[in-house]
């Protein structure tokens, strides 16, 4: 969501939304601290920090989530893995297989999930939630695919076959 005026601010603001931030990862250090101090005030809630697959691969990403992992803070990282960190394939862009995979690394669950199915999805955030309101931060990785460009700017046909997105 997009600030764009006090009223829309005074809204994010009374619902706990940050607003978006451009440079990939960044925002998970910022709103692990959120989580944290949800989990200091005894409010019974959790900081869900939405990414997709290439912020796992960026150092503030990986602090963020050693840190969420250390503290046990009350944090669901989703992650929508759509094959593509802008125009790099998941393969090229990290060693691991999977970004749930990952999660035992920082000290969370890792939760992987068919993102095309909407009713999996709703069950494995369900489950990512309980163990996060249990004090054990998760993340859920939901696997789709990403039909358009990345961007305005984007021309897939750069770094993809036709055939790839017909089979999706």
């Amino acid at each position: 969501l997009y600030w764009r005026g006090v009223e829309d601010a005074n809204k994010q603001k009374a619902n706990n939304v940050f607003p978006p931030a451009i440079a990939i990862g960044t925002h998970i250090p910022v709103g692990v601290g959120f989580a944290l101090g949800l989990g200091m005030s005894d409010q019974d809630a959790i900081a869900a920090l939405f990414h997709g697959d290439g912020h796992p691969s960026t150092g503030e990403y990986q602090s963020g989530a050693n840190f969420a992992g250390t503290v046990d803070a009350p944090a669901l990282f989703y992650c929508q893995n759509n094959g593509y960190s802008i125009s790099v394939p998941f393969d090229t862009q990290t060693a691991a297989r999977t970004v749930a995979q990952k999660g035992p690394a920082w000290g969370m669950d890792g939760i992987r999930v068919d993102g095309n199915d909407v009713l999996a999805v709703y069950e494995a955030v369900t489950t990512a939630r309980e163990h996060v309101k249990d004090g054990n931060p998760t993340l859920v990785e939901s696997v789709s695919y990403r039909l358009d460009a990345h961007t305005t700017n984007d021309d897939p046909s750069l770094y993809r076959e036709d055939e790839e997105v017909e089979w999706w």
